[in-house]
């Protein structure tokens, strides 16, 4: 597995780790597990369908099945909030997974398509996986085409579809 790395990886990652410490000093704690299956949210466009696995993403589903629409005509799109622990990691529902262990699965349910992976990837892992697409860094929730003015937009967040690295 390769490594990209980004000079913004460091501070994502120092907010990242603030973020959970800060749910955690509330008495809420994210467990690993990942012996359940989180029930996602589902939009289809087409022959593209959307699994989103963490809610506040729901309202951005339509705005990436149609940019995955660009680059792939049959495709699983996957967003979900990630994070680096070691491993990419992913939210999924109420818990969190392993970004490559998720793939496999959806592998398993959707063979023959195409997984294309809009999850932050701070730690800037390549999974080198045949059949999925996935970021190297961080994402925006919206793709740039959906926004007014690409002065939203910033030059190190993937934005658009053939921003994503295709193995």
């Amino acid at each position: 597995m390769k490594r990209y790395t980004d000079p913004a990886i460091p501070v994502l990652v120092a907010l990242a780790l603030l973020a959970l410490s800060a749910l955690a000093s509330f008495g809420c704690t994210t467990v690993a597990r990942q012996d359940t299956d989180a029930a996602p949210i589902v939009f289809r466009s087409g022959n593209i369908m959307s699994l989103v696995y963490s809610p506040d993403l729901e309202s951005f589903a339509p705005y990436w099945c149609t940019e995955a629409q660009r680059r792939y005509s049959n495709c699983i799109v996957v967003m979900a909030h990630g994070f680096d622990m070691g491993e990419w990691w992913c939210q999924y529902g109420d818990s969190v997974i392993r970004v490559e262990l998720l793939i496999h699965r959806l592998q398993g349910q959707y063979p023959g398509r195409r997984i294309v992976i809009v999850v932050c990837n701070p730690g800037g892992y390549d999974l080198q996986i045949p059949g999925v697409t996935h970021t190297l860094t961080s994402s925006w929730a919206m793709p740039d085409r959906a926004m007014l003015s690409r002065s939203y937009s910033h030059p190190r967040l993937v934005g658009n579809i053939f921003e994503l690295d295709e193995d």
